[in-house]
Formats: C-alpha cells, structure tokens, sequence
C-alpha cells in the first residue's frame, strides 16, 4: 500500500516538483501551500509530512511542528528550507 505524505511548502514549483517525483514513487500526496491547509489537511491519516520550515505566513514550520507535538501526532516530519 502506498504511504500519504503530506508537503507542506508555499511556493508552487517545489511544492509540484516534491509532490511529482513523490507520486512517480506510488505515493499517494496531499498538498498544502501553508500550516493553517497543513493542519486541516491532517485530519485525515497521513503517514509522513514534508514541510518547508520557513513559510511567509503568520504561522511557520517551527509552529506548525510544535501543534503537532502538542496534539499529540506521531506522524513523522522531514524539515527543509531554500533559504540559506
């Protein structure tokens, strides 16, 4: 059975590139330009979050990882960012 990753990254052209090479993998992909879509997006059974930490929005990555811990998920979390 193929794993539900869920990427979480504002910009569209990395956002469809991950999401693209993730699905030529047989991973089924949902996709979410930032942490308040990321959020709704999880209440569905998702297997694994890819999340650019640094999103211009009033809720980042880091924020978004810390509702996750205090929500209790165990859902695992690939951190990255373009910014250097």
């Amino acid at each position: 059975m193929a794993e539900t990753v869920l990427v979480v990254e504002d910009d569209d052209q990395v956002r469809e590139l991950i999401t693209t090479i993730l699905q030529k993998l047989g991973h089924r992909t949902i996709e979410a330009t930032n942490a308040w879509q990321a959020l709704a997006a999880l209440q569905q059974p998702v297997d694994l979050v890819i999340l650019d930490v640094r999103m211009p929005y009033d809720i980042t990555g880091n924020d978004l990882i810390g509702t996750l811990k205090e929500l209790g998920s165990q859902v695992p979390v690939v951190v990255f960012s373009g910014w250097t």
